[in-house]
């Protein structure tokens, strides 16, 4: 990319693309000067939109990624990429969980109550009623700085059981689903198929990818 660079220093695609790679590199300065760059040649490209929300996100400044974020998506409504960002920022901007918590726990109470599963939530700092909503359907609840990799280890050490499953707050999974986790042997790790609730083309499309990415890259979402 730097050798294309060189040849072709007013492609904002490659220059938006390199900007991409700095950010994986975590070298938001130089990945700000390539974005820079590809924004003053053409601000009004999908990339460069996205590569501006995902420094942003790097920089922790969750609102104003957010905001881009929006702003790209009206221009590119139809980006699959996109619309993963988008839902990235959300979570970032969304820590509060109260309207969707009680529906994710409530259908494993029955198993919880047979002590086949146990309950973790690791809350990550809200400030709505997310803990006291959770409290009676949970075996422990504690508090986490906001942030997947940190929250999902936390609760993984505080776990008692053999088999540890990680799920959104905005996720939903069956009693058949961690019966079949259960009986399944000689495992180290998996992931089911993930659909949304909207029937949209473009969410099909999105939840198909995802699935191919989990399938070639060993990596769940």
């Amino acid at each position: 990319l730097l050798h294309q660079t060189n040849q072709s220093s007013t492609n904002p695609d490659i220059l938006s693309l390199l900007s991409h790679c700095y950010i994986l590199n975590d070298n938001l300065e130089q990945a700000e000067i390539y974005l820079e760059e590809a924004k003053g040649i053409n601000p009004n490209i999908a990339e460069v939109g996205w590569n501006e929300t995902r420094l942003l996100l790097k920089k922790k400044n969750n609102e104003q990624a957010l905001k881009v974020a929006t702003e790209t998506n009206k221009l590119f409504p139809d980006d699959v990429e996109g619309m993963a960002i988008l839902a990235a920022c959300l979570r970032a901007n969304n820590k509060n969980e109260e309207a969707l918590i009680h529906k994710t726990i409530s259908n494993l109470q029955d198993l919880r109550k047979n002590n086949l599963c146990e309950i973790i939530i690791v809350d990550g700092m809200s400030n709505d009623q997310t803990v006291k909503i959770s409290e009676p359907y949970v075996d422990l609840i504690t508090i986490s700085k906001p942030n997947r990799g940190i929250q999902q280890n936390k609760g993984a050490m505080l776990a008692s059981g053999d088999i540890l499953v990680f799920l959104h707050a905005d996720t939903t999974i069956t009693k058949h689903q961690i019966n079949l986790i259960r009986s399944t042997k000689n495992f180290n790790w998996g992931f089911f198929k993930i659909s949304f609730g909207r029937n949209d083309l473009k969410y099909k499309f999105l939840s198909l990818c995802i699935k191919l990415r989990s399938y070639l890259f060993k990596y769940a979402t």
